[in-house]
């Protein structure tokens, strides 16, 4: 690295470069599938025998090295090449870890992966060896955790502060058509990728909304990776923020199940914060003329409005439905509830600049504490033989719900969603949706 090609000018950079695309360009021109790799972070920050275990800026590395990173992914994209970029495996949040989870480096010197870190991490490379399209992913793939493993930064307040403006679900996203096809229409409706034969369906409120970046992402990866729109799924989200996707909200559940059963997505994913609607705190022997959703945003308040026998009555209307999208080919998810609370609002951890509660949140009991309604909502996604989604799996680790990263970063950026560059990065379940809208 201190050498500085100082007989080397940009202009012998671009002719080597050139004969490069030509070469390349000539193999793909014959039909051969080729894949290169771009520039990714390297140095000293890397070797074993100097780091110091700071991750290094992804962005901050190609920024100082512009010219030849642009150079090279140019003449990949010229040559009509397929370009892989190992910093994908390499990188969470712009930030590139040096060392692994067990503060082991991840390479052998200041550029060079070890070779066990290149088996286990570098997926980015499967496709070479399955030659699938761009959207295909693994059948089975490790669940992304933020929870598990060594603390690799430590959370600032700058860190923590910066969580609260984390939300934005619907950039990437374009506004419905108000002649949509999924009416009835609403003001909060969106679509990615508009057009394809193949539709994913996201129906709930800012539970499902919080799910927007990870679909967006993966649709830029797939177009990075040079796949055509046509094989990756349209993604329509029906959301409403702050109003339940539930038999107890009338008529609008009702006429959305219709719309649904017109439509037929190839695949419906169910989300929702349960808690905020079905929560009951009276009795069965209570006295109800008309049994309704409430909508509480404190924890401390349980609704008053129904009883838990409405509860159950509610969701077995709830299952009855999706089992019904199923038998024109829809496949169905749903999420069950996961932790959340005060504990992960980003302002509890601090007390004026300093950090002072990042106690993780027990699992346990969290699901304890909401004993019936986790169990009723999980009895009834099993019953309508829909596939549970529970979001935990990405923040808990051994029960512990960890309300920071391993870079000391905010899980949700209020208490209860996840901010939108945790679901873009970790939050890998919904995945497989991609893969089951895409399959023959």
């Amino acid at each position: 690295y201190n050498d500085t090609c100082a007989d080397q000018s940009v202009g012998d950079v671009g002719e080597i470069l050139a004969r490069f695309q030509t070469d390349v360009a000539a193999l793909t021109g014959a039909g051969i599938p080729v894949y290169v790799t771009t520039v990714n972070p390297e140095g000293p920050a890397f070797d074993p025998l100097a780091t110091d275990g700071v991750p290094l800026s992804r962005s901050i590395f190609r920024q100082t090295h512009a010219t030849v990173v642009e150079l090279v992914e140019a003449a990949i994209a010229r040559a009509n090449a397929t370009m892989l970029d190992l910093s994908e495996n390499q990188c969470w949040n712009d930030m590139c870890a040096v060392v692994d989870t067990a503060s082991v480096p991840i390479m052998i010197n200041e550029h060079l992966f070890r070779s066990s870190v290149a088996a286990t991490y570098l997926s980015v490379l499967d496709v070479v060896v399955t030659m699938q399209p761009a959207f295909t992913l693994p059948t089975t793939r490790e669940i992304l955790n933020s929870a598990k493993g060594p603390l690799l930064s430590p959370p600032t307040y700058d860190k923590i502060m910066q969580a609260t403006g984390d939300w934005d679900p619907d950039f990437g996203y374009t506004s419905l058509p108000q002649d949509t096809i999924y009416a009835p229409w609403h003001k909060e409706d969106v679509q990615l990728n508009p057009g394809q034969p193949n539709v994913i369906m996201l129906w709930g409120d800012s539970h499902a909304n919080m799910l927007k970046p990870r679909f967006l992402h993966l649709y830029r990866q797939h177009l990075h990776r040079r796949g055509a729109p046509s094989r990756f799924p349209t993604i329509v989200a029906k959301t409403t923020l702050g109003k339940p996707m539930f038999p107890c909200y009338q008529p609008v559940y009702d006429d959305y199940v219709a719309m649904v059963h017109a439509t037929k997505p190839k695949v419906l994913l169910h989300a929702m914060r349960w808690i905020a609607y079905v929560d009951p705190a009276v009795a069965n022997n209570t006295l109800l003329d008309t049994p309704e959703c409430c909508i509480t945003p404190a924890y401390e308040a349980k609704c008053m409005k129904h009883r838990p026998k409405d509860v159950t009555a509610w969701l077995k209307t709830y299952a009855t439905d999706l089992a019904a999208f199923a038998t024109h080919g829809t496949a169905v998810f749903a999420a069950t509830m996961n932790p959340e609370g005060n504990a992960f609002r980003p302002q509890h951890m601090l007390s004026g600049t300093d950090v002072v509660d990042l106690n993780p949140m027990d699992r346990t009991v969290f699901r304890h504490a909401n004993q019936f309604l986790v169990e009723s909502i999980e009895r009834a996604i099993c019953d309508a033989n829909a596939t549970l989604l529970d979001f935990s799996a990405h923040y808990c680790w051994n029960d512990a719900c960890e309300v920071i990263t391993r870079m000391g970063e905010p899980v949700f950026w209020d208490s209860d969603h996840f901010r939108g560059s945790y679901a873009r990065d970790y939050v890998n379940l919904v995945d497989q949706l991609v893969d089951a809208a895409m399959a023959e």
